[in-house]
């Protein structure tokens, strides 16, 4: 089995500027599969526990299809 991702808030609390915040939040994304319920709503938390503006979330979703 796959090892547990760190908890959301634990991810977030690493990331000390928006942008490290950001590139995080790619990172994850481009790991995870984003059809996954569970995958999703992980994805989810981490982007409110980052505190990522929604037009930036979206715009790291539009780059991570991209990859």
């Amino acid at each position: 089995p796959r090892p547990r991702p760190p908890a959301p808030a634990a991810v977030a609390h690493a990331a000390t500027t928006p942008e490290i915040a950001a590139e995080m939040y790619l990172a994850t994304l481009l790991m995870v599969d984003e059809t996954s319920f569970m995958e999703r709503a992980y994805l989810d938390e981490l982007a409110r526990q980052l505190k990522l503006p929604d037009g930036l979330k979206a715009q790291l979703e539009a780059q991570a299809l991209q990859s």
